[in-house]
């Protein structure tokens, strides 16, 4: 218990800081590859979906399944862990403090540029929950039409930021713990 109390000053730190250490690289990566993966993978497989009501019922359950984990493995228990780990080992409290600060800036790059995309999808589910509608499921907005086809690709583009960033603080976490 004392290991986690007072800073890390020289030599090998505790196997407690070794384990926060690992855990926050394991975390940062095995999320961002899973984000990557939802891009790469799942989001070109929902566009070969027959029609928009398909694209936006299997991205909302693709969505719903996927959401809550990603959030806490990307964003939150890496921050968390960045930052005790900043006031544990003082000569790399920078570092590690820029890594969670770049870890938060997940936050409000999901709610103004991702969440509205799930807004618009949940939407066009619930307006055409019961019609046997095959369409494209196209809504006119000032920028133009919008269908569940180009929502998704533009969710798929998206999630590559939060991917990146989380790759990016998982290999800075670990350049940190190995130097």
């Amino acid at each position: 218990m004392q290991a986690l109390i007072t800073p890390v000053s020289s030599g090998s730190p505790p196997p407690v800081i070794r384990l926060m250490q690992a855990a926050a690289v394991l975390l940062a990566t095995s999320g961002a590859g899973m984000s990557a993966a939802l891009s790469f993978f799942v989001i070109p497989r929902i566009l070969e979906a027959r029609s928009g009501i398909d694209v936006a019922k299997q991205w909302i359950k693709m969505h719903a399944a996927t959401q809550r984990y990603l959030r806490i493995c990307m964003i939150w228990v890496p921050s968390v862990l960045h930052l005790a780990l900043g006031l544990k080992i003082p000569n790399r409290t920078r570092l590690y403090y820029f890594v969670a600060c770049a870890t938060l800036s997940l936050v409000p790059w999901s709610y103004t540029r991702l969440d509205p995309i799930q807004w618009k999808m949940e939407r066009r589910e619930k307006m055409h929950k019961d019609k046997d509608d095959t369409g494209p499921l196209v809504e006119y907005t000032p920028w133009g039409p919008e269908d569940a086809y180009g929502l998704t690709k533009l969710w798929g583009s998206r999630n590559l930021y939060p991917s990146a960033v989380s790759l990016l603080a998982g290999c800075a976490s670990l350049y940190a713990a190995m130097a």
